[in-house]
């Protein structure tokens, strides 16, 4: 086994960057998505509306998002979500 020494500024930037893929890969899988009757695990949710789990789970609690749950694990469609995101949007008007 090869040990890899790094400073704490390597390992620091090192990580961002992980993060920066994952992100970017969490955004690549829901652009993919190609109609709003596909679903959407509520992780995917989260990472693209940038939520915690506590308000995707407050929004269900409060009767404002529709999912499904199998599992234990809520998924949602694209067409809901576009739909609460259309609802809850406030039109900016110039003055």
């Amino acid at each position: 086994m090869k040990l890899i020494i790094l400073g704490s500024k390597a390992y620091d930037e090192l990580v961002v960057r992980i993060e920066n893929v994952e992100q970017a890969i969490a955004r690549a899988k829901f652009t993919t998505v190609s109609g709003d009757d596909d679903w959407i695990d509520g992780d995917t949710i989260c990472r693209y509306l940038r939520i915690s789990p506590r308000t995707l789970q407050r929004l269900r609690s409060d009767r404002v998002i529709s999912y499904s749950a199998l599992n234990h694990k809520f998924y949602y469609t694209l067409g809901e979500i576009k739909r609460v995101l259309q609802e809850h949007s406030i039109e900016r008007h110039e003055k």
